[in-house]
C-alpha cells in the first residue's frame, strides 16, 4: 500500500508545475486513471490506464534478464487487451481532471508516462509526454525527487546546452527549466535499447566524441589524485585501504593523453539505436568535456558487471577486440590501459562530484586485484 501512496505523491509532484500551471489551458484531455506497476523498492512505471497512450512508451523499454523479460511481455499484453489493472500487484490512482499537462511554449496538452527511478539522494522521474491523439513522445520532462536530484537536473542542463554546439548526431536538446531547477523539458531521443553486449556502433559513437584541446598524463592524474584524496574522510576497511595504496604505485607514466566528452553513464539502458543504426544517447548528467579515455568503457563494463553479477569485467574488456580498436585510436597501450582502468576505479570511488552507490564502489575496489593480473 506504502508504493502506491508514493506513486500518488510523484503524479502530484508531475502535474504541479510554476510554468505548466502558468500555461494550462481549460480543455484538459486525456484518461484520468494511471495504474502503477511496482518496482522491487516502490512504484517503477506510473501509467495511465488507456494502453494506446503508454504503449509506444513501454515498448521501447526492457529489462535485461531473461525472466524478467518475459514477466514485462506478459505485462504488456495485458496491458493492451485493457486487463492490466486487474493483475494483482497494480494499483490504480484516479487523478480527475489532472489527466494532461502542457509544457512551455506548447499551446497543447501532453499525458505523462512516468518511469520512476531508484529510491535515494539522486531520484527523478522521468516523464515521456505523449500526444493523447496519436500516443506518440512529444517530450520528456524530469522531475527532481531526491534531496540532490536538482542539482543533477542544473548539471545536465548546462551539460545539453553546451553540446547543442558539437556535431553529435542524435541528442537531447534542452527545451525549458524551471527557476529551481526540479523540472526540466528536452527533445525525444527516438529508438531502440541498445544489448547489452559491445558493438562497433559503441565504439563508432565513443569515437566521434570531440577531444579537449588540453592534455594530460597518468602522472598528472595520479597527482591531482593524490591531493583530492587528502580531503576525503573515507571510512575503509584495511584491506581497502591497501588496495588503493597498490593502485596508485601503478599509475605512471608521461605519455601525453588527449583529454575527451566522457558521458559519463555510458550503459545501455542510456543508449538508443536509431533508424540508420547510429546510436543516441540520453541522460548526461554525469558528462564531463575534458574527461579521460577509456572512461565510459570501463563503466560500460563494470557497471553492467555489478548489476548482473558476471565475473572478469576487466579481463574481457581488455580481450575486447572492439575495446583494442579504440585503444589504438586513442594512442593508449596495454600499461596505459591498466592505470586508465584503476583511475576510473579511484576516481569513482574517491571524488565527492561521484553519485554511485556504495555497493558499487565497494565492487570496484575488490577488482582493483584484477586489474593487476590482466
Amino acid at each position: 500500500m506504502k508504493q502506491f501512496d508514493n506513486a500518488a505523491a510523484i503524479l502530484d509532484q508531475v502535474f504541479v508545475s510554476d510554468i505548466a500551471q502558468a500555461e494550462m489551458s481549460s480543455e484538459v484531455t486525456g484518461d484520468s486513471q494511471f495504474l502503477v506497476i511496482p518496482g522491487q523498492q516502490g512504484p517503477r512505471w506510473i501509467v495511465p490506464s488507456y494502453a494506446s497512450l503508454g504503449k509506444s512508451v513501454l515498448t521501447q523499454w526492457q529489462p535485461y534478464n531473461f525472466i524478467s523479460k518475459l514477466k514485462w511481455k506478459g505485462l504488456l499484453f495485458i496491458y493492451t487487451l485493457g486487463e492490466l489493472g486487474k493483475v494483482p500487484g497494480i494499483g490504480t490512482i484516479d487523478v480527475g481532471s489532472r489527466a494532461s499537462l502542457p509544457i512551455p511554449k506548447m499551446e497543447f496538452s501532453l499525458v505523462p508516462i512516468v518511469y520512476v527511478g531508484t529510491p535515494g539522494p539522486q531520484q527523478k522521474a522521468v516523464v515521456t509526454l505523449v500526444s493523447p491523439d496519436s500516443g506518440k513522445p512529444q517530450a520528456i520532462m524530469k522531475v527532481a525527487l531526491g534531496d540532490c536530484a536538482q542539482a543533477s537536473l542544473l548539471r545536465e542542463a548546462i551539460i545539453l546546452k553546451k553540446l547543442a554546439d558539437t556535431d553529435i548526431p542524435a541528442l537531447p536538446a534542452l527545451l525549458a527549466v524551471e527557476e529551481d531547477y526540479s523540472r526540466t523539458w528536452q527533445t525525444v531521443i527516438d529508438g531502440r535499447l541498445t544489448s547489452r553486449k559491445l558493438t562497433q556502433e559503441h565504439i563508432d559513437w565513443l569515437l566521434q566524441l570531440p577531444r579537449s584541446e588540453k592534455t594530460t598524463t597518468l602522472s598528472e592524474q595520479l597527482q591531482l589524485f593524490q591531493q583530492s584524496l587528502k580531503l576525503q574522510k573515507t571510512p575503509w576497511s584495511n584491506q581497502q585501504k591497501q588496495a588503493v595504496s597498490s593502485a596508485t604505485k601503478l599509475i605512471q607514466g608521461e605519455h601525453v593523453l588527449p583529454l575527451v566528452l566522457v558521458h559519463g553513464d555510458f550503459t545501455p539502458w542510456n543508449l538508443k539505436f536509431q533508424k540508420d543504426q547510429r546510436i543516441g544517447a540520453i541522460d548526461w548528467e554525469d558528462a564531463q568535456f575534458e574527461g579521460l579515455p577509456l572512461w565510459d568503457l570501463c563503466h560500460f563494463f563494470l557497471m553492467q558487471a555489478h548489476l548482473f553479477k558476471e565475473k572478469n569485467p576487466i579481463k574481457k574488456m581488455a580481450a575486447s577486440p572492439l575495446v583494442q580498436r579504440y585503444l589504438m585510436k586513442m594512442g593508449v597501450n596495454k600499461k596505459e590501459f591498466i592505470s586508465l582502468v584503476l583511475l576510473y576505479i579511484l576516481l569513482t570511488v574517491c571524488s565527492r562530484k561521484s553519485v554511485c552507490s556504495q555497493a558499487y564502489k565497494e565492487f570496484l575496489l575488490w577488482h582493483i586485484n584484477m586489474v593487476v593480473m590482466v
